[in-house]
């Protein structure tokens, strides 16, 4: 369940990056265009609140389970995890991305 949820949220930011950069290639508009950098930061920005509630209900709904006898080691494992997944997700992974894309910052 936790790693399907991480897998989730990656797929989730990985496309919306790919779609964001698909319409900067498409534009002819004279006016600037955004770049790939650019695209990647809207992505980030615009699927911070879809991830975190994504990962912020499983929470909410594991929360009763951390007192349970047979269930409470499971249920903090599942809630550590989430916590930090959705971390790594929003922090870490565009910052891959954009070096597995050689996306920068031009000077």
């Amino acid at each position: 369940g936790l790693s399907g949820s991480l897998i989730r949220n990656a797929i989730i930011l990985v496309g919306e990056t790919d779609r964001l950069r698909g319409q900067n290639a498409g534009k002819c508009a004279p006016a600037p265009e955004k770049t790939d950098r650019d695209a990647l930061i809207e992505a980030a920005v615009s699927r911070f609140r879809p991830v975190t509630l994504a990962s912020g209900t499983t929470i909410l709904g594991i929360l009763p389970l951390l007192d349970d006898a047979f269930y409470g080691a499971l249920s903090a494992v599942l809630v550590g995890g989430l916590l930090v997944a959705t971390l790594l997700t929003l922090v870490v992974l565009p910052v891959f991305y954009s070096l597995a894309h050689g996306i920068h910052e031009k000077r």
